[in-house]
């Protein structure tokens, strides 16, 4: 199989590194512009080549779009060969707020008529990738969606998603927006009232979810430290966030306590995620949180 990766950042990179440890050729849509692309692409995926976008689609059977959502509007996929999987997602954190960078099925069939697209691969952070992918049959394999429209699309998707070390399950192109970081199917989402339910007793704290796993590695500093990076520690019981802000202290951050409706605030489109503050300016980003969600 020969597959195509329109996007070499860190969800494009991991995509590329298990397609190639599944044996796939690979190619890399070019940069030419971009005078450090050569020396990414032969450090994070040297099995790949690099070729012009149209030459690309043209050899292609799985097309991997892995880039922000706002650059899909520079794309012309219209003489895509084989399929296209959508890696992408639209994020206001990242993207902006604007809803045209939102691909569902119904701009895609406007867009690129013809062209079959599968929404996968975007519902897992790139590290989980990573880190989940197991060989076929596995107990306790991780699941991911394969939705669209076409059949024989999401069929051969599947093949792929299931050669990179994941279970593929197939849906309908309906089931697209459920994979979003906003989508409806909250389950996964486990704020206070979800643990209360499926773990009485539990003392559950929410914390250390809104910086990237490379932001905590390099924002820890000592207790004390001017500029020392925040985090909040919200939950129902204040003994739990007490223990629990005790420990995020201990890593290198300075520990902002708040009660558990401040959860969302934290999620990937909550206004926290990702944002560098102080103890100070995280209180009060919480504090205006709160406010505008009693407000509404």
């Amino acid at each position: 199989m020969t597959v195509g990766l329109i996007g070499l950042g860190k969800l494009g990179s991991a995509i590329g590194r298990l397609t190639a440890e599944a044996g796939h050729r690979i190619l890399v849509a070019d940069r030419p512009d971009d005078p450090v692309f050569g020396l990414v692409l032969e450090s994070v995926l040297p099995e790949a080549r690099a070729v012009p976008l149209a030459e690309l689609l043209q050899e292609a059977d799985v097309v991997v779009l892995a880039v922000p959502q706002p650059a899909l509007a520079g794309l012309d996929l219209t003489a895509a060969r084989g399929i296209v999987v959508d890696a992408t997602n639209a994020w206001e954190y990242t993207d902006g707020p604007d809803s045209e960078h939102r691909m569902d099925a119904d701009v895609w069939a406007a867009r690129a008529p013809g062209v079959r697209v599968v929404k996968s691969l975007n519902h897992a952070a790139y590290a989980e990738l990573l880190a989940d992918a197991r060989e076929h049959g596995a107990a306790g394999r991780r699941a991911l969606a394969v939705v669209g429209s076409d059949d024989d699309a999401v069929a051969r998707a599947s093949a792929y998603v299931d050669s990179l070390g994941f279970d593929p399950v197939p849906g309908p192109s309906a089931a697209a927006p459920l994979l979003e970081p906003d989508g409806p199917d909250s389950e996964h989402r486990m704020d206070a009232d979800v643990w209360a339910a499926r773990a009485p007793g539990v003392r559950v704290v929410k914390s250390l979810n809104h910086a990237a796993y490379a932001e905590l590695l390099a924002d820890a500093r000592e207790h004390g430290a001017a500029g020392r990076r925040a985090l909040a520690v919200v939950g129902s019981d204040d003994d739990a966030v007490a223990r629990a802000s005790a420990y995020v202290d201990s890593l290198g951050f300075d520990p902002v306590p708040g009660p558990s409706a401040a959860a969302p605030l934290l999620e990937p489109d909550g206004p926290v995620f990702g944002v560098r503050l102080d103890a100070d300016g995280m209180r009060a980003a919480l504090a205006e949180g709160l406010e505008a969600d009693s407000a509404r």
